[in-house]
């Protein structure tokens, strides 16, 4: 027991700190209502915030006092989406409540394109799609793709969706543009063609946020039910596969890189999740059981902002999770990995673990307060909040 001792008290002594903070910046507290949130694509630390008021504040995060940068009335009712132009990061999209689609000069602080009664139902989704074209979607299914230097949609659709369209999503090549209905379809619509491509079946279960992952070859979505559904690109009438788990709904997700997407649940954690093999690697932050409204990675995606409901806005730093590649023939450890937390550097916060591998034979006792983890599923850690 001695010798034990003294391997881990040595361990103590040569580990990092696996209580360090993962949040990386201040959180953001705001006494009016958060609809939206994004980076900006090119400074790693302005953050562009929606509000419920139909104002636009961005914010130097990285500063600990007076991090407001500038404050715009765009709309007359709440800003509920906002995305930038592939090819202008000083003008901003938003698309608003009132129905409306405006393009604002964010420097200038000046309006350079409107276009009022865009949908016939209020907006809540828009998004990017190269230099010149924009899609949205409302609450009533309605889908329309913009080219924005004209004032009329060059796609619409009406009536191949029942309910609200949940989220969108843009191949990388630009050919297809991805929609999740609350009735529990994947829509896929081609750009080039204006039409709709295919509607899966209905599944069982609302589809609330959409994920191009594996070099455009996997589809990921979030449902009601806590679980990923899995598409293969291209074959959009059912699912290939299914990833169970999530105690409650899948509100939100960021795809971080081909193998981890990062899941927003309505039990207040952020996971992160390698995809085939399905595995948990772990909890990124919390917001302490308040629901997980939207996550937005900065544009070198090591840090993940997320917002919940109690109108807060948490920094986490996920920079070592992009290199994260699981072996399938390792052995899953998604009971234990679910819920453990991850530290800034991806280490595990039980010293024990390293231990256990070294003394595989002899250190049963060891293992049984360590979970016995290996290389691939070690990833646990404090998320304490600053």
């Amino acid at each position: 027991m001695n010798s034990k001792s003294e391997k881990i008290s040595t361990e103590e002594d040569n580990s990092e700190n696996l209580e360090e903070k993962v949040q990386v910046y201040n959180e953001l507290k705001s006494k009016i209502e958060i609809l939206d949130i994004l980076f900006h694509p090119s400074e790693n630390n302005v953050l562009n915030v929606a509000l419920i008021n139909g104002k636009l504040k961005i914010y130097d995060v990285s500063k600990a006092k007076k991090r407001l940068v500038s404050a715009q009335k765009i709309h007359k009712k709440s800003i509920r989406k906002i995305s930038f132009p592939a090819n202008n990061s000083n003008i901003v999209f938003t698309a608003s409540k009132d129905k409306s689609i405006k393009l604002t000069d964010i420097k200038q602080e000046s309006n350079i394109l409107t276009l009022e009664d865009a949908h016939e139902s209020p907006i809540n989704c828009l998004v990017t799609i190269d230099n010149w074209l924009i899609a949205s979607a409302d609450d009533d299914g309605g889908v329309k793709i913009w080219d924005y230097r004209k004032k009329n949609a060059c796609m619409e659709s009406k009536s191949d969706c029942s309910d609200y369209i949940s989220d969108l999503a843009v191949s990388n090549d630009k050919k297809i543009l991805l929609a999740t209905c609350g009735e529990g379809t994947l829509n896929a619509f081609h750009i080039r063609k204006k039409k709709l491509e295919l509607q899966s079946e209905l599944m069982d279960s609302e589809l609330l946020c959409v994920g191009i992952m594996k070099g455009d070859r996997k589809v990921v979505c979030g449902t009601g039910e806590g679980v990923i559904d899995i598409f293969n690109y291209g074959e959009w009438g059912n699912i290939s596969d299914r990833f169970p788990g999530h105690p409650s709904s899948i509100d939100c997700m960021a795809t971080l890189s081909d193998n981890i997407v990062l899941t927003g649940c309505f039990d207040g954690n952020i996971r992160a999740c390698h995809i085939l093999p399905n595995r948990f690697v772990g909890v990124v932050g919390n917001h302490d059981g308040f629901p997980i409204h939207k996550l937005n990675l900065s544009s070198d995606k090591n840090v993940c902002a997320s917002l919940c409901h109690d109108h807060k806005i948490k920094f986490w730093n996920v920079e070592s999770l992009k290199q994260k590649n699981i072996d399938a023939q390792s052995k899953s450890k998604n009971k234990s990995l679910k819920n453990k937390k991850l530290t800034a550097k991806g280490k595990s916060e039980n010293f024990f673990s390293d231990l256990v591998e070294d003394n595989e034979e002899d250190e049963d006792e060891i293992n049984n307060s360590s979970d016995d983890e290996s290389d691939d599923s070690e990833y646990s850690s404090s998320d304490e909040s600053d």
